[in-house]
């Protein structure tokens, strides 16, 4: 990264112009530094210091400004060794937890749920992607007599998410045969992704059955229109309009070119799934970010997991003036209460089917 001489007074320097930045927006100057923070040094030091480190690429004297502002390589020192943690208050925490207070039953709820938390938390842009039916297991597929020559298909994927289809099916079709349809699809697709699941091994089964898989064929055409439905991945955006409060959006251009990337649910997949992170936080800024309409933001990505379980990814998209602290807290704060919150919600669970398998036993 080329900080080998970054010595400790630099990095303090450094760190101070650029968390006065993120705060003022203004360009920082060293009597600034000097009265604002407990260094121990006269500005005439603080200005030869800045001076270094302009010159080794870390900050930028914008032309008609006497003070300076970070560079991208500034701010990727700062993300990656100086910043700090930064506590959420109480009122921040509450929030959390009475935003999931309301029962979620559904696990492709929750990344709607956590990425509308974090753009409340951090007033920025969020961005938050559901995995792609080929990334989850199914869990179930039944199948639901309606009418003579009608069925419901349900599939159920392991992340809770519910499809279901109406079906025309032969009249002769009888109730055993559609309990019977039931088992041998469910034999062959449940605990797998989609793209693992052997047609033949189905057609095999149902012969073993008597069953001609004509009969099948139907069914199997609804539940491939039901996961055609959870065949992409699903794209939400919360705060859209937060970038607008930011001074570097006040360009109408810029605001515009922002905003029209944010209708584009193609490239905003593309942003967040390409810096998808195996439990991690990613940090893009500024030209490490594939759009140029963007170029002057930065992007932080979050993936969420549950019991291994990828259920999505949230990115953070500000100004690459961002509250890098504050935004790293809140996508981890928010990650930990979902953990502890999804705990206690299959304790739950798994105590009332002990209490329901005692009262049976009774």
């Amino acid at each position: 990264m080329g900080n080998e001489h970054m010595d400790s007074r630099k990095r303090a320097i450094l760190r101070a112009v650029i968390e006065d930045y993120i705060m003022n927006a203004e360009p920082v100057g060293s009597r600034t530094i000097a009265k604002g923070h407990d260094l121990g040094l006269s500005p005439a030091t603080i200005r030869n210091e800045m001076a270094d480190l302009e010159e080794m690429g870390y900050l930028i004297q914008p032309h008609t400004s006497a003070g300076r502002i970070p560079s991208e390589k500034g701010y990727r020192l700062y993300v990656d060794e100086l910043v700090g943690d930064c506590e959420l208050s109480i009122n921040e925490m509450k929030k959390i937890r009475d935003a999931l207070d309301n029962r979620i039953n559904n696990f492709s709820d929750i990344i709607k749920i956590a990425s509308g938390l974090i753009s409340e938390l951090t007033e920025y842009t969020t961005v938050a992607v559901t995995p792609s039916m080929n990334e989850i297991n199914l869990k179930a597929v039944q199948v639901v007599p309606v009418e003579a020559g009608k069925v419901l298909v349900f599939v159920v994927l392991e992340n809770e998410a519910l499809y279901n289809t109406l079906v025309n099916v032969d009249k002769n079709i009888s109730a055993s045969d559609i309990i019977n349809i039931s088992h041998v699809i469910n034999q062959e697709m449940a605990g797998k992704t989609f793209d693992k699941v052997y047609f033949e091994k189905i057609e095999n089964e149902a012969v073993k059955f008597n069953m001609d898989y004509e009969m099948i064929r139907p069914i199997m055409s609804g539940i491939l229109k039901c996961l055609k439905n959870a065949e992409t991945a699903h794209v939400y955006t919360d705060g859209t309009i937060n970038m607008l409060n930011h001074p570097e959006f006040s360009d109408i251009i810029r605001a515009r070119e922002f905003l029209e990337m944010m209708q584009h649910e193609d490239k905003m997949l593309k942003l967040i799934t390409e810096n998808m992170t195996d439990g991690g936080i990613m940090v893009k800024i500024g030209t490490e970010n594939t759009f140029d309409e963007i170029k002057d933001c930065s992007v932080i990505t979050a993936t969420y997991s549950v019991n291994d379980t990828v259920i999505g990814s949230i990115g953070i998209i500000g100004p690459t003036r961002m509250q890098y602290g504050k935004v790293i807290s809140s996508m981890n704060a928010v990650k930990n209460s979902l953990n502890t919150y999804i705990v206690k919600l299959l304790e739950g669970s798994d105590g009332n089917d002990k209490k329901e398998e005692q009262k049976g036993n009774e």
